[in-house]
């Protein structure tokens, strides 16, 4: 999954780590990732391809 982030700065919290997710920037997050958690308010692009 991608997700870009097409508003203000965010952090996203991932196996209990927390990443800031600039404005205008993207973040990869693998296929196996189970859950992420975003702590603050932000508008997310996701771009999520299927498995084939």
């Amino acid at each position: 999954m991608i997700l870009s982030n097409i508003d203000s700065d965010c952090t996203i919290v991932w196996n209990s780590e927390e990443i800031v997710l600039p404005q205008y920037d993207s973040l990869f997050v693998p296929f196996a990732s189970k859950k992420i958690t975003i702590k603050q308010g932000a508008h997310l692009l996701v771009s999520n391809p299927r498995k084939d």
